[in-house]
């Protein structure tokens, strides 16, 4: 999904209710999340582990 439609079903998921789990990390570039020596992708991996628990 690319960002607009993140936001766009965030906005759908609140207006009903829904509960759910939205992570953003606004600056960052397309699969930051593999440059694994960045604090950001880190914090990130956990909060994926986390969310997979």
């Amino acid at each position: 999904m690319l960002i607009a439609d993140c936001r766009k079903l965030k906005a759908m998921l609140d207006k009903q209710n829904t509960s759910f789990n939205y992570f953003e990390y606004p600056g960052m570039f397309h699969v930051w999340m593999a440059v694994t020596g960045l604090k950001e992708s880190k914090a990130a991996i956990n909060q994926i582990a986390q969310v997979v628990k």
